[in-house]
């Protein structure tokens, strides 16, 4: 067996190998996927992943009269704010 034969019987052997280690690899990324819940259809799990990033970090909702107090404190601060820029801008 000459040195050609050799490397060449040697670079058979890795691309085997490779092609080996890319099916297995290919193998368990589509097992992978297969497991992974679908978003599109599995819209409870979508909440669910949501729900868990609020927990501990959320008190009690606010009573509808407290909501109505902070909608016009915001319109109040807003129409400030808008007033401020309008009149303190130069017309030139």
């Amino acid at each position: 067996m000459d040195e050609h034969d050799s490397t060449h019987e040697l670079k058979d052997k890795l691309m085997k190998k490779l092609k080996d280690e890319f099916s297995r690899i290919k193998e368990e990324l589509m097992l992978i996927v297969e497991n992974y819940p679908d978003p599109k259809k599995d819209l409870s799990y979508i909440d669910e992943c949501i729900s868990k990033l609020f927990i501990d970090k959320v008190g009690k909702p606010y009573s509808s009269e407290k909501l109505e107090e902070i909608c016009k404190d915001g319109l109040l601060s807003i129409r400030h704010r808008l007033r401020l820029a309008l009149y303190s801008t130069p017309l030139f």
